[in-house]
């Protein structure tokens, strides 16, 4: 490398680095989504109760169980072809408590899949907002991951 080459690269990196400490912050950096915060997304209808920072997280589980239990539709062929099993979707819980980037990360087949981005993309639909995730006390978009259960009842 001639010593022209090996100047203008220490040049580019001083000038990054110093645009990055004049603006205090890294802007060719996307934000961050986090796996794991100090405060995990919730979802609503427990926040505003009286009890601990883990009853309100177990009782925002179970109101998301009623939720998708409520508005989750078993797929015809499914049922008629009798399969049941796990679906998996993730999605980023938004610093604002929308849901974004929902996608199927494990099918089952037979529309279960279709179901369930159904059901968590109802929850924007009807502007349910989660409880954003908290890091070091500032809102984070985090990623979660919520298994849906097909399970055909038995008479």
């Amino acid at each position: 490398m001639t010593i022209k080459k090996l100047l203008l690269s220490i040049c580019l990196i001083l000038s990054s680095s110093m645009i990055t400490n004049l603006l205090g912050q890294d802007i060719s950096k996307e934000p961050e989504v986090f796996k794991v915060v100090e405060e995990m997304p919730m979802f609503p209808g427990c926040e505003n109760k009286d009890i601990s920072q883990e009853e309100k997280y177990d009782c925002g589980k179970d109101k998301m169980i009623d939720f998708i239990s409520e508005h989750l539709e078993y797929p015809k062929l499914a049922k008629d072809k009798d399969v049941e099993g796990m679906c998996v979707v993730q999605f980023i819980v938004g610093k604002e408590g929308s849901l974004s980037d929902i996608k199927l990360v494990r099918d089952i087949g037979d529309g279960c899949g279709q179901a369930s981005l159904d059901v968590i993309h109802k929850m924007n639909e009807l502007d349910i907002k989660w409880i954003s995730g908290k890091q070091r006390g500032k809102s984070v978009e985090v990623l979660m991951t919520v298994p849906i259960k097909f399970v055909i009842p038995k008479d």
